[in-house]
């Protein structure tokens, strides 16, 4: 379930719609009996969401802007040995990390090896003065990070462990996100938690990830669906001039890129806590607006397309399994500088509710119905990505042990412009990420 459905059953919504989606999504996940699993004898296929993925990687060899990083600072007295051991089970015990992605007559599959061990780099740093220490993590991080990975051969995870002293360590996480995705690394760190403190959770469900995307693949397109999309992103669609001091240059990468991150003052949040209370819309809604105007402003553009990731998890089955399964819904409104802005809210959760309840169609086939001009540097659809996650609290290694971890930035941007909010309790954090084609920091 992504963190927008999450969001709508914590606040009030004005539309029955919502109501009438949610039902149909508790219904859905009930029901396994359908499920086809991957015979034997037959090649597992990728899902949608990771054949786009390999596509893109077949297009950008050796380009690292599908790579997952992460860092944890862990404080506490620690048992290296036995962490990077718990972290190793959890590979033999999904078997989507220890697969590698192999071609034959220009179709991919992917395979699922008996064993492959992750990637693994041990360092005790605690002889070095604490700046050479950050020195060293930092560099050995974006080392590890924009290193390319190899499909074929695998593996397509690297961790590492940095001792800074006997109370504090680093721990870096690397992965390839045709294998994981958001909702997957929560997965991991529960489970990680939940080894290293000694408690073996039970075994992963009998259905495996190749399970899943061979029974993704043997569904037909939802028509309701499908022709919902065709209306909704017919007619010419428009691309967000930015009015920046560079201009996009065929010949340079578009993948390079930046994070700026930003902390929100915690009385605009309570604000904005408010605001989407009155405004009967969710705080996904109430931001994304506001990033509307923001890039209406800006571009001077009225119809704003905005893209954001939404989970297909919507079967019981999945909720505990480790994958890619991230789809992209598009989210298209008109803006006019006479509109209010509680209007526009209206306009925006209106647009949000319709989107999710037709989410359920690989957006590749939407992308092949409208067949659009295509350009090698971009998106077809989209140029802006918008993102809120409701941050889930990490679970604990023990109770003299703390881990925080965070995103690493590894210099590339996916699209033009990335806006993503983390909310933490009464937290919320920003960060915009950016194409260096397009923008400078300031």
């Amino acid at each position: 379930m992504t963190a927008e459905s999450r969001n709508f059953k914590q606040q009030p919504a004005a539309d029955s719609k919502l109501d009438q989606w949610l039902s149909r999504k508790k219904t859905k996940t009930q029901d396994q009996s359908l499920i086809k699993k991957l015979p034997d004898n037959q090649l597992a296929p990728l899902s949608y969401g990771q054949l786009r993925l390999w596509f893109l990687q077949q297009l950008n060899p050796g380009n690292p802007f599908y790579h997952y990083a992460e860092r944890c600072t862990i404080q506490g007295e620690l048992d290296n040995i036995h962490l990077l051991d718990c972290f190793e089970k959890i590979v033999d015990r999904h078997d989507i990390l220890r697969t590698t992605f192999h071609e034959s007559n220009g179709s991919p599959w992917q395979q699922v090896n008996p064993t492959l061990a992750p990637e693994r780099i041990e360092l005790d740093l605690s002889g070095l003065n604490r700046s050479e220490k950050h020195r060293r993590i930092d560099g050995i991080t974006l080392e590890q990070a924009t290193r390319s990975f190899d499909l074929v051969n695998g593996p397509l995870i690297r961790i590492g462990l940095f001792s800074i002293d006997e109370q504090c360590h680093e721990l870096v996480l690397i992965m390839h996100h045709i294998i994981a995705d958001q909702g997957s690394m929560e997965i991991i760190r529960e489970e990680w938690a939940d080894l290293y403190r000694g408690k073996d959770n039970d075994p992963p469900t009998g259905y495996r990830y190749v399970d899943f995307a061979f029974d993704q693949r043997q569904q037909t397109v939802n028509k309701v669906n499908q022709e919902y999309w065709l209306q909704k992103l017919a007619g010419d669609l428009p691309r967000l001039e930015f009015p920046t001091t560079q201009k996009k240059k065929p010949g340079n990468d578009p993948y390079q890129g930046a994070y700026h991150q930003w902390s929100i003052p915690t009385q605009t949040v309570a604000g904005l806590k408010e605001l989407s209370k009155q405004s009967e819309a969710t705080m996904f809604v109430l931001l994304l607006s506001v990033f509307k105007v923001l890039l209406y402003r800006y571009t001077g553009e009225s119809d704003i397309l905005v893209a954001t990731p939404v989970s297909n998890r919507n079967q019981l089955y999945l909720e505990k399994m480790i994958g890619f399964f991230n789809e992209t819904m598009v989210l298209r409104d008109q803006l006019t500088g006479s509109m209010s802005f509680s209007r526009l809210i209206k306009e925006v959760q209106s647009t949000v509710l319709d989107a999710f309840s037709h989410q359920d169609i690989p957006f590749e086939s939407v992308v092949k119905e409208l067949k659009p001009d295509r350009l090698a540097s971009s998106n077809p659809l989209f140029q802006v990505m918008f993102l809120y996650h409701k941050t889930q609290d990490t679970p604990s290694l023990g109770p003299d042990l703390k881990w925080e971890h965070r995103s690493v930035d590894i210099g590339v941007s996916k699209f033009d412009l990335t806006l993503h909010f983390h909310e933490d309790h009464d937290q919320l954090t920003a960060f915009f990420e950016y194409s260096h084609n397009l923008f400078d920091l300031e």
